[in-house]
């Protein structure tokens, strides 16, 4: 994965797309720096700034096909890039030492995107410019894992991985590019036309559920050391138990505090699978409220959930960072698919699928943005089987009865955890990472979040122009956070909480 950036007009110029990615230089690694072509003919710039994975020496960006005809920059991974390759004549990609970015641009330029997009298995957004057609295209995954945005004036469209490279630049509005999207800019009328290539819909319906789990999570298991984040709990538990079939150079990690009722379990899974676990002790309350500022500053929210669980990862990816990992699986979506949480609040059962759907929809806002901006502010590629799009697809089969009973949810996947995990581990109650970590809070309006109390964020609101947002004084607090760092440029931020 990579931060990547790009500037489009008759008036372009490099140091802009260079501003751009020197405000999201964390995305990438100190030792391969920033990269950048200026295409002059086509009034394109293209830029990143690198997180080598795959193929780290050869994979670079941006990346010109062997016709010269296509350029691309990607923040991207395409986990079947190899038997595609195989598959369709570009045996010369295995061959050599090039890796999936000269892949993706090749065979976009050979079958065109429309092909292309439905035969990647990937996660992430690239843009390309396209010579013969004289059109820049930006494109997002499914779900939105990976974030892109652009911000448009006068004279400029303007691309970044982050919110933060563009709020400096003149533009009215920050667009978030949709999740499962195709975006065609014609540099003939400066028109954007799009087009969407994925919605959440039911398929795979006779799969084998255990067995399309086991093959994303392979695809994802890197070929060197990795982490995975482990909380003790069931869709994390599963993650670990697959992920070692694959590579046995793996570390979990896991949040702690002194009350944690998740470190037991965690202990237990990794000494049953013989894993080596790191346990990473929580930060205090008052630390966490310290932090808020630079929280918000990484993760362009001011939503309070996200936030709540953003803090407490800090440390977690701090020292994942630390301990030389570049590659971290995560259990991230689970609860989405299988109605994992207790919240779901409609009687009425069609609602309650209508509610899955919209909380898939949703994650690109909530756990997909956590995860990426903590991670990435590390250096670090978070992974997330669960939102493989077959997966999705295979476990919108499942109806509310069939994933919940009066007693117990995520019924499929209890049923999964009974056939990999130690007994006891596939009955757990659902935890949040926080409170799973020993955090204590919501029990009452005194304790609201794990930075204190609710009315300890008590203040007058600099913004009132969006105090109708907020729903507790924490709120009040994060929006003014928010408006300093120049996020609500980004207008769909101006919307009542999730």
């Amino acid at each position: 994965m990579c931060g990547i950036a790009g500037v489009v007009g008759r008036t372009v110029r490099e140091d802009v797309l260079r501003q751009i990615l020197s405000q999201i230089e964390h995305r990438g690694r100190s030792e391969t720096l920033s990269e950048c072509k200026h295409y002059m003919d086509y009034g394109t710039c293209l830029g990143t700034n690198r997180l080598p994975i795959v193929r780290p020496n050869n994979n670079t960006q941006p990346a010109l096909s062997k016709n010269r005809q296509t350029a691309l920059v990607m923040n991207a991974q395409i986990f079947n890039y190899k038997e595609l390759a195989h598959e369709h004549h570009l045996e010369w990609i295995n061959e050599s030492e090039y890796g999936d970015t000269q892949f993706l641009v090749e065979f976009i330029e050979l079958y065109g995107i429309d092909f292309v997009i439905k035969q990647i298995n990937w996660e992430g957004s690239f843009i390309y410019l396209d010579m013969a057609a004289r059109e820049v295209v930006f494109v997002r995954d499914h779900l939105g894992i990976k974030p892109l945005y652009y911000l448009r004036n006068m004279d400029l469209l303007m691309f970044s991985s982050e919110i933060k490279g563009l709020t400096g630049l003149p533009g009215d509005e920050i667009v978030c590019v949709q999740p499962g999207s195709i975006n065609r800019y014609s540099l003939e009328n400066n028109s954007i036309t799009t087009t969407i290539w994925w919605e959440p819909y039911a398929a795979f319906r006779d799969c084998n559920l255990l067995e399309l789990l086991s093959d994303s999570v392979g695809l994802r298991v890197p070929e060197g050391q990795y982490a995975i984040l482990l909380s003790g709990g069931l869709d994390s538990s599963i993650i670990v138990s697959l992920a070692k079939k694959f590579n046995r150079n793996v570390t979990a990690y896991t949040l702690f505090t002194d009350t944690s009722p998740d470190l037991p379990y965690a202990r237990s899974l990794c000494s049953n699978l013989n894993i080596p676990l790191v346990e990473v002790k929580g930060e205090n309350s008052e630390v966490l409220k310290d932090k808020l500022p630079d929280i918000v500053h990484i993760v362009e929210t001011w939503q309070w959930q996200v936030i709540n669980h953003s803090a407490p990862m800090d440390a977690l990816f701090k020292r994942i960072r630390d301990d030389g990992h570049k590659v971290v699986l995560t259990g991230e979506g689970a609860d989405e698919l299988f109605f994992g949480y207790e919240d779901f609040q409609s009687p009425n059962l069609a609602l309650k699928e209508e509610e899955r759907v919209t909380r898939i929809k949703d994650l690109h806002k909530t756990n997909c943005r956590r995860l990426d901006r903590m991670a990435m502010a590390y250096g670090l590629e978070c992974r997330v089987p669960f939102l493989d799009r077959r997966l999705v697809s295979a476990a919108l089969n499942y109806s509310y009865p069939q994933c919940v009973s009066d007693t117990i949810n995520k019924i499929p996947l209890r049923k999964m955890g009974d056939k990999l995990l130690p007994k006891g581990f596939s009955n757990r109650k659902k935890l949040s990472l926080s409170k799973g970590a020993g955090y204590k809070y919501g029990e009452n309006l005194d304790m609201k979040n794990v930075f204190g109390k609710n009315n300890d964020f008590e203040s007058e609101m600099k913004n009132t122009l969006y105090e109708y947002m907020a729903r507790y004084p924490i709120e009040r607090y994060l929006i003014d956070l928010a408006v300093d760092e120049g996020y609500f440029k980004a207008k769909y931020l101006q919307k009542a909480g999730l």
